[in-house]
């Protein structure tokens, strides 16, 4: 099998697969996991004040 018919093989799969409804809800549920963790990490660190749990460790060099 060349590389040409396994390529056209994965692009008919992925399109088919981009057609369904379920493609688009797990692309939503990961969005909303990422920006749930980018919020969490605001506020571990201190939101967005300049000072915060790691400013200092980092401004100084981790020493």
């Amino acid at each position: 099998m060349t590389f040409s018919r396994l390529w056209t093989i994965a692009r008919l799969e992925l399109l088919q697969r981009v057609r369904t409804v379920s493609w688009y809800v797990l692309l939503g549920g990961f969005g909303l996991v990422l920006l749930g963790v980018t919020a969490l990490a605001f506020l571990a660190y201190g939101g967005w004040g300049t000072g915060g749990p790691g400013v200092y460790l980092f401004s100084r060099g981790f020493g």
